[in-house]
C-alpha cells in the first residue's frame, strides 16, 4: 500500500481581514481555509507530489484571486 503524501502551505494576510466575503469563494477555488488572517491549504494525495511544481500551481491560483479581490473589492488611494 502506497502512503499518502501531504503539503500544507500557509499565508499571513495583513490586513487580517482582506479576504472578508470571499472566504467561501478562495476555498471553492482552491479547497483553502481562512481564519485569523492566514490562508492555509492542505494537499493529500496517493500519488508522488513534486513539492515544488504544486506549490508554484497554487501559488499562481492564489495571487491572481488576490489580485482580483483587490482591483474589486479595495480602492487604493496611490499618493
Amino acid at each position: 500500500m502506497q502512503e499518502k503524501s501531504k503539503i500544507i502551505m500557509k499565508w499571513k494576510l495583513i490586513p487580517s481581514d482582506f479576504l472578508n466575503g470571499y472566504e467561501d469563494e478562495l476555498f471553492s477555488i482552491l479547497q483553502a481555509k481562512v481564519e485569523d488572517g492566514e490562508i492555509t491549504i492542505a494537499r493529500e494525495t496517493k500519488d508522488v507530489i513534486n513539492a515544488s511544481i504544486e506549490r508554484n500551481q497554487v501559488q499562481e491560483k492564489l495571487n491572481n484571486f488576490l489580485i482580483s479581490v483587490s482591483l474589486v473589492h479595495r480602492r487604493v488611494a496611490f499618493h
